[in-house]
């Protein structure tokens, strides 16, 4: 027995009695199935979408076409069998029904095909989808090929459930994915990357990735990793994918480990780090995510060489807080963390260790003073050195700013008044000051 939710349970006992069939379906049933607790709990029936919403009243129509009704946050959607995909992605035309197992049919894969009725506990299950989930296995319903021709997403969908799933392709899906992996590049940006992101972000992550390149989705989806792929044994490939298999499930951080040596094919050494960052930017745009995900893998990707030798000064981190705050430097060694993992190496090393306890310290203290925090601003300056506004000040200000994030003890108005005027008196500062 499966337990449905009381609110998709309402949704069912009130379709039955107007009279119409109603199950639940799809990969609420799955999950149930599995024992994963299910997200969306979805409702099939033979009621039309006027229908549906007669019966509920205050419900929202969308995709009236395909026959889906909002109803209290569940989706409703009226049996259908699909026409002909002539955009790779939706049927141009839908023909309702009252058969569930047609609806059934057209579905992706067999282990998101199947329906419950939460009256009488009966699966109903046409295409082998409760044996695939006891074989751990994501099959296309019917012949794999004309699934992924019909829509070509499903390709990269049936990589995403066996990565989140931690089920193998059936070979014949496999091979489907191979003939078809060319159209995946065919599919809107967001669209991939919402399917990219939820295998990132999944517990099959590596072996996921290793498929993707293996069967031929990379120079459609992330072309920008090709030639490390194509680099000699794929070891490049291979650790970058590591990195972002051990680094923590935030979004940002497994989109940086996958990135941040792809530059190793054209840079060595510190000079890798700023390649590596640009073919991150230039995919992450490709496949419009947000500006503020790609400042952040950009920033994580540029830093992730940085060194941290024994004799650091204490200042050198509240540099690194001031420029990529607190979260950002923690994310930064928890990509040093991955990076590790990923190359053999425990831990976060000596030099990780040693920032990592400034870092703690720095935060203890509160001192990583910026600039709007010092004792002293720019009126301040000018009437110290008698200086009319210009670009001096501002120079002078970033010199304080410097003495004091390597002694914050410093940040008091009388000390910063007396270093200003000891600045302002030497003639590489003075320049330009009153112009």
């Amino acid at each position: 027995m499966i337990e449905v939710p009381v609110g998709p349970l309402t949704i069912c006992r009130r379709l039955k009695e107007h009279g119409f069939a109603a199950y639940v379906v799809g990969g609420a049933v799955r999950d149930a199935l599995l024992d994963r607790p299910p997200v969306d709990w979805d409702v099939v029936t033979d009621a039309l979408p006027g229908q549906v919403a007669a019966a509920f009243p205050g419900s929202r129509r969308r995709d009236e076409q395909f026959g889906r009704v909002l109803v209290a946050g569940v989706d409703v959607l009226t049996m259908r069998s699909d026409g002909s995909y002539r955009d790779g992605r939706r049927p141009s035309e839908v023909t309702f029904t009252r058969h569930l197992e047609l609806d059934l049919l057209r579905r992706d894969f067999t282990v998101n095909a199947m329906a419950y009725d939460p009256f009488t506990g009966v699966l109903i299950d046409p295409t082998g989808g409760r044996e695939d989930l006891e074989l751990r296995v994501v099959r296309a319903v019917g012949e794999a090929g004309e699934r992924f021709g019909e829509d070509h997403l499903r390709a990269l969908r049936a990589l995403r459930l066996g990565a989140v799933l931690g089920f193998s392709l059936h070979p014949h899906t496999a091979a489907a994915i191979r003939a078809h992996a060319t159209r995946v590049g065919l599919v809107a940006p967001e669209r991939v990357r919402a399917e990219l992101e939820a295998i990132l972000l999944s517990p099959g992550v590596s072996p996921a990735l290793e498929h993707l390149a293996a069967w031929g989705l990379l120079p459609a989806m992330l072309p920008e990793l090709e030639p490390a792929y194509r680099q000699k044994e794929r070891s490049t490939f291979r650790h970058c994918v590591l990195t972002a298999h051990y680094a923590p499930a935030v979004v940002e951080l497994r989109w940086a480990g996958l990135f941040h040596d792809a530059g190793k094919v054209e840079g060595e050494g510190a000079d890798h780090a700023a390649s590596s960052a640009c073919l991150a930017q230039t995919a992450l745009e490709r496949l419009r995510s947000p500006r503020r995900l790609i400042r952040q893998v950009v920033r994580l990707v540029e830093h992730h060489m940085f060194t941290y030798p024994e004799g650091t000064p204490a200042g050198t981190m509240r540099r690194m807080v001031l420029c990529l705050g607190p979260d950002g430097v923690r994310e930064l060694l928890a990509l040093r963390y991955a990076d590790r993992q990923a190359s053999g190496r425990p831990g976060l090393g000596e030099q990780g260790e040693r920032a990592l306890a400034h870092l703690r310290q720095v935060l203890v203290e509160g001192s990583a003073i910026g600039l709007s925090q010092l004792a002293i601003d720019g009126d301040d300056v000018a009437k110290a050195l008698s200086w009319v506004p210009g670009p001096g000040i501002g120079r002078i200000l970033e010199l304080v700013h410097r003495r004091v994030l390597d002694d914050p003890a410093l940040n008091q108005r009388e000390a910063l008044l007396q270093l200003v005027e000891e600045l302002g008196g030497r003639p590489a500062e003075n320049a330009g000051g009153g112009d």
